[in-house]
């Protein structure tokens, strides 16, 4: 039975496949530049074609040395981008599992569940925090480091919320053990800002060594920042050389004799001016055990003797000056 003219106008009739040679009237293939434009034009007229490395496949199925040539040019680079993904996917897993590994332990996760320290509150009256850590355990040094970071940004926030721009009170942070105590973020920036806003730090160290070592070519931004400096002795060689080169030089006379004994002897003495360093890196190390180097910013060094505040007379005031100490310029 012969189909009804309506029957094959309402007939679904099958999609074109795309064809996979572009050619010209002619006969010559497109390529380059040309086939491109082709490409684009056709996407226009139906948005649902594939581009050309989606048919790459079929080219090399149907055996064409040159389509297989291109396919090979075109299909490397987009092979290798999943898997590069997928390797930056992993490495950012494994690697945000290693610094969430510490939030396993149930001590840590109650420390950090909720804030009962209110840093905001830091300025309103006399208080101190202690921070107890293990000296020979690191695992657990990134809180430390999160709490002055978080120490920091609270007290800048609310300083400069004020209208003058500063706290209330003075807050002072002794860093002890600074080069345990973990990085702490932005930490160059903020030694040289906080001052103005009454917020100041004590870095104390067992050796220059350490603090470079940290923070590497910003070391020096750090100690910059520090107008006073206090050696209480050592012998590391690169802490008493820069102590040494702190101290400066002296000037001294040198006295040279010489003496030339025989028949017609004679004898001579001459003085001459000489620099030398105030203390040199060995006289440093040899420094008795009671006894410190103190430098200020705009005075002459002072060689003092170290005194316990527990057993000095006004305790109120453990900063006085020691009444024995000397004066070397």
């Amino acid at each position: 039975m012969r189909p009804h003219r309506m029957d094959l106008l309402h007939r679904k009739q099958p999609h074109p496949q795309p064809s996979h040679r572009h050619t010209r009237p002619n006969g010559s293939q497109r390529t380059g530049r040309r086939q491109g434009i082709h490409h684009r034009r056709a996407l226009r007229r139906n948005p649902n074609r594939d581009p050309p490395y989606a048919r790459t496949p079929r080219r090399l199925r149907r055996g064409d040395p040159e389509h297989a040539r291109r396919a090979r040019v075109r299909m490397r680079p987009i092979q290798h981008v999943p898997q590069r993904r997928r390797r930056n996917q992993e490495s950012i897993i494994i690697t945000t599992g290693v610094h969430l590994a510490p939030l396993q332990v149930r001590e840590v996760r109650r420390i950090l569940d909720g804030d009962d320290i209110r840093l905001e509150t830091l300025d309103q009256g006399k208080r101190i925090i202690y921070l107890e850590l293990p000296d020979t355990n690191v695992t657990f040094s990134f809180i430390a480091s999160v709490f002055y970071q978080c120490l920091f940004e609270t007290l800048v926030r609310k300083a400069d919320a004020k209208p003058d721009g500063v706290l209330d009170r003075d807050v002072h942070c002794m860093l002890d053990e600074f080069a345990n105590i973990g990085k702490i973020p932005n930490f160059v920036r903020l030694i040289a800002t906080i001052r103005s806003r009454r917020i100041s730090c004590s870095i104390i160290l067992q050796t220059v060594s350490q603090g470079k070592s940290l923070y590497r070519d910003d070391w020096e931004t750090i100690a910059g920042n520090c107008d006073s400096q206090l050696f209480l002795g050592g012998n590391e060689p690169s802490t008493t050389k820069y102590i040494s080169d702190r101290l400066g030089d002296q000037t001294i006379d040198v006295i040279e004799t010489s003496e030339t004994k025989g028949l017609n002897g004679s004898w001579t003495r001459s003085t001459r001016k000489n620099a030398r360093k105030l203390l040199t890196p060995d006289e440093l190390g040899r420094i008795p055990t009671s006894q410190c180097i103190y430098l200020l910013r705009g005075i002459p060094p002072f060689r003092s003797n170290k005194e316990c505040h527990l057993k000095m007379t006004n305790i109120r005031n453990p900063m006085i000056p020691n009444t024995e100490a000397v004066h070397n310029p």
